[in-house]
C-alpha cells in the first residue's frame, strides 16, 4: 500500500480528502493564469541564470491557454469537444 509523503493529505474527493473549500475550475484557471504570469516576470528579472527556453515556453503557453479559456464561452469549448469527439469515432 502506498503511503502519502509527510505533509501531503488526501486528495480533494478521496477517502478522508477535503471536500469543502474547493476552487471552482474558474478561479482554479485564473490562478494557474496568475503564476504563470508570475513565473514569467521572476525569470526575466533573474540575472545570475538564464533558464532553459523549453521552461520559457511551457509557461508563456500555459498562460495563453488560461487567457484563452478565461475569454472564450463555455458553448465554444463544449462544440470544440463535440466536433473532436466525431472526429475520433470516424478515425476508428
Amino acid at each position: 500500500m502506498l503511503r502519502a509523503s509527510k505533509g501531503v493529505g488526501p486528495a480533494p474527493g478521496a477517502s478522508g480528502g477535503p471536500l469543502k473549500n474547493l476552487l471552482s475550475n474558474r478561479e482554479r484557471v485564473l490562478n494557474v493564469n496568475h503564476g504563470a504570469h508570475d513565473l514569467l516576470k521572476e525569470l526575466g528579472r533573474s540575472q545570475n541564470a538564464k533558464p532553459a527556453p523549453k521552461v520559457v515556453n511551457f509557461l508563456r503557453q500555459v498562460e495563453e491557454l488560461t487567457k484563452d479559456l478565461l475569454s472564450t464561452p463555455l458553448t465554444d469549448w463544449q462544440h470544440e469537444l463535440e466536433a473532436l469527439r466525431k472526429d475520433l469515432k470516424q478515425e476508428i
